[in-house]
């Protein structure tokens, strides 16, 4: 309903307007601005900011994913795209075991793989290297988090409905 949204919508620049600073953090931001950016309620100053001056400061690849989603929502594919390309860094720069590592937020390496895979193809962004993080979130395993397998479901949705990106196949024919 339209005042529930308004209410969210609300909250969410409520919380990114007095969010402290940050040096090794901010995912709630990242989501926040995403999702603001999606409604057509983020600040383009924001989304620059961070962007520009703290994108370091983002502790998650897929923290990274959601400001660059949020920056390809207003157009500003440049920046979007060098979101994308520091979350890939940051991805392969990781040493530790796609599934064996738990933070705070519940979150692995998993859902951020497949969360800048999905968060990319939706942008249009080519910054990530699709094929390797296809590789890297298949086959995850029996012992799921709520989050690995809805963010793995959504970035099979993104490259089925954005071949150019990669596309997917089954068992060898693109689908």
């Amino acid at each position: 309903p339209g005042q529930a949204l308004t209410s969210a919508m609300g909250d969410l620049r409520n919380r990114r307007n007095s969010s402290a600073d940050f040096e090794n953090g901010g995912e709630d931001i990242a989501y926040a601005l995403m999702v603001l950016a999606r409604e057509g309620a983020a600040r383009m100053g924001d989304l620059r900011y961070f962007a520009d001056v703290k994108a370091n400061d983002f502790a998650t690849p897929m923290a990274l994913a959601q400001l660059g989603s949020a920056l390809a929502s207003y157009g500003d594919q440049t920046r979007a795209d060098r979101m994308f390309a520091l979350a890939m860094a940051r991805i392969n720069g990781s040493t530790s075991d796609a599934r064996n590592v738990w933070r705070a937020d519940y979150g692995t390496h998993l859902p951020d793989r497949a969360a800048v895979l999905t968060l990319a193809a939706e942008a249009g962004s080519t910054a990530v290297d699709a094929e390797a993080l296809v590789h890297q979130i298949r086959a995850p395993g029996p012992h799921l988090s709520t989050q690995e397998p809805v963010w793995t479901l959504l970035a099979a949705i993104a490259l089925v409905s954005d071949p150019p990106l990669g596309g997917l196949s089954l068992n060898g024919p693109p689908h």
